[in-house]
């Protein structure tokens, strides 16, 4: 299972170019879940505030779709499963 904020974005680039790298290296082919952690900050006006001056967002669900690849620094990231939580 990889987690990620869901209030900071470099986050899930992260999950991605450092974190997936580090399971497919020592976990193979096994299966990965991406999870989004603390979805309660996602309408937060604090968390919105503060992204919105570094001109960003927090990462929405439509962003990470399950079956789809999530692509950064040319890392094929196959997303079985996408969930978020609290």
């Amino acid at each position: 299972m990889l987690c990620f904020n869901i209030a900071e974005p470099e986050s899930l680039h992260n999950a991605a170019a450092k974190w997936y790298r580090e399971v497919r290296t020592h976990g193979g082919s096994a299966p990965v879940l991406l999870c989004g952690c603390k979805a309660d900050l996602r309408h937060e006006k604090e968390t919105l505030t503060m992204l919105s001056k570094l001109r960003t967002h927090p990462v929405t669900s439509e962003e990470v779709t399950p079956d789809k690849y999530y692509i950064t620094e040319s890392i094929k990231f196959d997303i079985l499963m996408y969930t978020n939580k609290s």
